[in-house]
């Protein structure tokens, strides 16, 4: 099919998803100020929990309790970097509201080249949309298109039942 790319409203596409919404994170760290100023209060032992981070909790929470399902996935390099152990100390304060999962590096790179398509750092909504979100090599977020060319949002979801059936709970993979 021919690809249309479409500029939508994330906040509309988060609002009007009825069953799942799911997340894939692929770099090793993002740059965003606030989080840095968040990360710099984890690693000195102080609360990092800010207006937007409790905003972001409560969004989560409310887009569960109307029945759909967040997953998230995420690549991981080790030894776990300070900046996935402040990711990973939030989304344990979520565990009500998303499914938290984590695949190495190294596995997802094989799942990438056997399937010759990179789905990049994305959202998907309900299985219907994509929103890949482009960034520079050292995580600073460029910009992002909607995508909902049936054949493109399909080669989204193969890669992610793949990277589903290779990635461990996050709550396991702290506990090993």
């Amino acid at each position: 099919g021919r690809s249309i790319i479409i500029e939508f409203d994330f906040d509309k596409a988060w609002n009007n998803a009825t069953s799942s919404i799911i997340r894939l994170e692929t770099l090793p760290v993002y740059t965003i100020p606030a989080e840095m100023a968040r990360l710099e209060k984890y690693n000195r032992g102080l609360p990092y929990l800010d207006e937007e981070l409790i905003a972001w909790k409560n969004r989560l929470n409310e887009t569960a309790q109307r029945g759909v399902k967040i997953k998230r996935y995420r690549v991981i390099e080790e030894p776990i970097s300070d900046y996935l152990e402040f990711e990973f100390d939030f989304w344990k304060k979520t565990i009500n509201s998303q499914y938290v999962f984590v695949i190495d590096r190294k596995e997802y790179d094989v799942i990438v080249e056997k399937h010759s398509f990179d789905p990049n750092d994305c959202w998907i909504f309900d299985q219907k949309m994509v929103y890949r979100m482009n960034y520079s090599p050292n995580g600073i977020f460029l910009d992002g298109k909607f995508e909902t060319d049936n054949n493109k949002v399909h080669q989204y979801q193969k890669i992610i039942e793949e990277i589903a059936s290779r990635a461990v709970p996050l709550d396991k993979f702290l506990r090993r």
